[in-house]
């Protein structure tokens, strides 16, 4: 059977309907509200926690959300988030929605919500609601217009059969990320244990110290001096990799957006020079960003400008491994908070981070902290890898399932194309 294409409102099981509004001293108490906050971090709408509103008794007949129901976020800041589609799901308590919102009924003989709030999710049905976007400053759609969107319809087995299967996916990655979640919990547990010395690893035993930053490494400020590369001596190609604070993020180097200079502009700059098993911090606009110099870059010659510093040890008393450890914990974070000045530009200075502190033991035990350490990272970042995986996955089944391009045969049924 072919999918049929028809307006929006064809499925509407009653007119859609604009959330309410209600003046300051209604709030507080009462029935649980969805309001824009709700919209744009929840794609399933059920139990969370939400404002309270006072209600009469005809407000929550004319305004309550039931299972199934579609909503539809009628303004935003930013396209992306105007005409956003979430799905309300079975939930104990009332719950009713704002002004800000369109809420959409549909038919039960012809619509199995779950597939209508995956299609709205998708290229295909963004696209539509695209198409019905307006506004300049603040972007917006409106419930009329919503409801002469040109939608795929299909028959209600086919619906649910693709809709579980989304679902079974997206089970997939909620699992993953669940898992992601206990694990970097568990990571700051044992970080903040392991590199305090409150928790020794078997085989290790004598005192710990607590230093100075001057006193096992050095920091080394960004180049400053007057031959400092302008945009005009910037090339997409040439012998040393020059690198701003953009270019040190949360997750490390990013090399996307990146700038290199000639050997002979190299020659002439003066700090800056990072060598292999340094680690880099920021030190201006995002403050306490930080990426480690290891083998796993694939560039040789990296300068950076004076918005970072270099934390460079010789490995006499501290292990390069173990400092990027430190680096990424809350400990550090906390001295980092304690530092900062600045409000319009949050800044550090090398001064202060020379005073900086850090826990220091035998180097044998700083180089077994940093494995253990690194084998948590490594056993994260398989699980972000196979929970992407499951989202190129998906991205794909939408892509396919949700425009008909790939049928799915329907149990009991034999599905024929024509």
């Amino acid at each position: 059977m072919e999918w049929k294409t028809i307006e929006f409102e064809n499925l509407y099981a009653e007119s859609s309907r604009n959330g309410l509004y209600k003046s300051k001293e209604f709030h507080g108490t009462g029935i649980r509200i969805v309001n824009m906050k709700e919209m744009f971090a929840f794609p399933l709408i059920g139990e969370q926690e939400m404002q309270l509103l006072e209600l009469n008794d005809n407000e929550l007949n004319k305004f309550g959300l039931k299972t199934g129901d579609l909503l539809f976020a009628r303004r935003s800041l930013v396209e992306e988030g105007s005409g956003k589609c979430v799905l309300v799901v079975e939930h104990k308590n009332p719950i009713v929605f704002e002004s800000s919102i369109i809420r959409v009924r549909l038919k039960k003989d012809e619509c199995f919500p779950l597939f209508y709030y995956y299609y709205f999710r998708s290229p295909i049905g963004r696209l539509g609601i695209k198409s019905i976007i307006t506004g300049a400053g603040q972007k917006g759609i409106r419930g009329s217009e919503l409801a002469k969107v040109l939608i795929y319809h299909l028959p209600l087995p086919e619906q649910k059969t693709i809709a579980q299967s989304l679902s079974d996916v997206d089970a997939l990655i909620t699992e993953c990320d669940r898992i992601i979640t206990k694990k970097r919990n568990a990571k700051q547990g044992t970080m903040q244990q392991l590199l305090t010395g409150k928790k020794r690893l078997p085989g290790f035993s004598g005192e710990w110290e607590v230093e100075e930053f001057e006193q096992v490494l050095k920091v080394v400020d960004g180049d400053r001096g007057d031959n400092y590369p302008s945009n005009d001596e910037l090339f997409d190609n040439g012998y040393c990799l020059f690198l701003s604070a953009k270019n040190v993020t949360k997750g490390g180097f990013k090399f996307s957006d990146c700038t290199f200079i000639t050997k002979e502009k190299d020659n002439l700059l003066g700090n800056g020079k990072v060598c292999k098993k340094d680690v880099v911090l920021t030190t201006r606009g995002t403050v306490g960003n930080i990426a480690f110099f290891d083998d796993s870059v694939p560039f040789e010659n990296i300068r950076i400008n004076s918005g970072m510093v270099i934390l460079r040890s010789e490995e006499k008393n501290l292990d390069n491994s173990y400092l990027y450890s430190f680096l990424k914990s809350h400990i550090f974070q906390t001295q980092i908070d304690r530092a900062v000045f600045g409000s319009a530009q949050p800044q550090l200075t090398v001064k202060g981070i020379s005073k900086f502190k850090i826990p220091v033991s035998s180097l044998p035990e700083q180089k077994a902290i940093a494995q253990v350490l690194s084998d948590m990272d490594a056993e994260i970042a398989a699980l972000e890898q196979k929970r992407d995986k499951h989202k190129a996955i998906k991205q794909g089944m939408m892509q396919e399932l949700l425009t008909g391009k790939t049928r799915l045969k329907v149990e009991g049924e034999e599905n024929d194309p024509d």
